[in-house]
């Protein structure tokens, strides 16, 4: 179960790490304020991803807040930072390269609107 605690700690995690902020550089960001995480739960693949079952793991992915009230319609492609929560600490960063992110603003109405 991923808490709300783990939201806010998951946040702080990705904004401190000086790793995270070169992947997003890579990737075109320079304001670390406008990126928010979401964390996932990790799963499990028998040590094939070289994490532990027992740590409290999350996966992050993380969007971009361009002003429009609706990061979800910004998402950076290819980042995936894995956070230990019981460390506070990001153990590996998954940088599969750079996508083109969408950067028209789009409020949640308006693309309920076109869809719903």
């Amino acid at each position: 179960m991923i808490t709300y605690d783990d939201f806010i700690a998951v946040q702080e995690i990705i904004a401190e790490s000086e790793a995270y902020k070169e992947a997003l550089r890579r990737h075109g960001i320079e304001d670390t304020d406008k990126v928010a995480g979401t964390p996932l739960t990790v799963g499990y693949f028998d040590g094939e991803d070289g994490l532990e079952q027992e740590s409290r793991l999350l996966k992050v992915v993380s969007y971009l807040d361009v002003g429009d009230g609706n990061y979800w319609a910004h998402p950076i492609e290819n980042l995936v930072a894995v956070v230990d929560l019981e460390n506070n600490n990001i153990l590996k960063i998954e940088d599969e390269g750079v996508v083109p992110m969408p950067m028209t603003p789009r409020s949640m109405r308006e693309a309920l609107s076109r869809h719903g």
